[in-house]
């Protein structure tokens, strides 16, 4: 694929990307609001940028798009050899990682978002183990890539190579990449989206998406705790991924996430909810530090423990 530009003599090409977003909406109308699209390119350079200073921090990674078809969008990775880098032992390592055996940067890029997909579905790293690899064939080959196990809290354990897991413990990309996908994802009518290479690939759905962008690490964790209260409904969601805002009276307002299967089997089987309805809850609050040092908190309803419907007349039930 031509990327319209020659390469320098100090460029080398070290993958490419295709990013595709998918949903109803994407079928029906090829087409997407430029506000909601650019500062998710934005969001994907950044996490590119985040990855490329854990692995290769002497090098410069320009990210390049050109649209192919309708939704879908080539992200095309050029490594820019700067001076005279590409003649040092770690440029070579580079070198010899992206033409020899075949593992470039694409591929570690996409499995490190894979990597932060496991853990949000099995919780953090409880173990690394690392795995018996063929050695370089070259000795100027300083760029070795060792591929770990790696176990969750829930006892599942997953192979991926070192350079994935490094990535995959920063905030700035993990938020970055959310942030790339849940964009677009928010949208009525798109589900979510795939980011491949010609070796790997990875799905994000919404849900996925919107966790990766609030992800904290745990460090960065000041207290979590767990009230039980009445709420009232401001606005309610039931596609993955959507918030609820909710008031527990006066102007006390919250924006959350709705975690009640239960409670959402219900309703979608039939059980009517209206905005002045009440609801005895679970409010999980997640208090944590920002990145720029910040206090900030993360709320959800786990659980809802009993409904109690307005018996008014005029009342409008509430679905969404």
């Amino acid at each position: 694929m031509s990327s319209g530009k020659a390469i320098g003599l100090h460029e080398q090409r070290i993958g490419e990307l295709e990013l595709r977003y998918y949903g109803p909406a994407l079928d029906v109308d090829h087409s997407m609001n430029v506000k909601t699209l650019a500062p998710a390119l934005m969001h994907l350079s950044d996490a590119v940028e985040t990855a490329r200073k854990t692995i290769a921090p002497e090098l410069d990674i320009e990210l390049k798009i050109k649209a192919t078809s309708p939704g879908s969008f080539d992200i095309q990775l050029l490594l820019q050899m700067i001076g005279e880098y590409s003649q040092t032992m770690e440029g070579k390592g580079i070198e010899w990682l992206t033409g020899i055996i075949g593992v470039g940067f694409s591929t570690i890029f996409i499995g490190a978002i894979k990597l932060v997909k496991y853990f949000i579905h099995h919780g953090d790293v409880k173990s690394v183990k690392p795995i018996e690899t063929e050695s370089a064939e070259s000795a100027d080959a300083v760029f070795t890539e060792r591929m770990v196990e790696v176990e969750a809290l829930d006892g599942t354990t997953t192979r991926t190579y070192e350079s994935c897991l490094r990535i995959a413990g920063d905030r700035k990309f993990v938020n970055d990449a959310g942030k790339a996908f849940s964009g677009p994802t928010s949208e009525d009518g798109i589900d979510g989206a795939e980011l491949s290479d010609p070796d790997a690939e990875v799905h994000v759905d919404k849900e996925t998406a919107a966790k990766m962008a609030e992800w904290v690490p745990k460090e960065d964790i000041i207290a979590e705790n767990d009230v039980r209260l009445p709420v009232q409904p401001l606005d309610a969601h039931f596609e993955p991924g959507k918030k609820w805002r909710v008031t527990t009276g006066g102007d006390t307002k919250y924006t959350v996430d709705m975690l009640d299967d239960t409670f959402i089997e219900a309703v979608e089987n039939g059980e009517r909810i209206g905005k002045k309805d009440i609801f005895f809850v679970i409010l999980h609050t997640v208090s944590y530090r920002d990145s720029a040092g910040k206090l900030r908190a993360r709320h959800s309803i786990t659980k809802v423990l009993k409904h109690i419907p307005y018996t008014g007349q005029n009342e409008l039930p509430l679905f969404e």
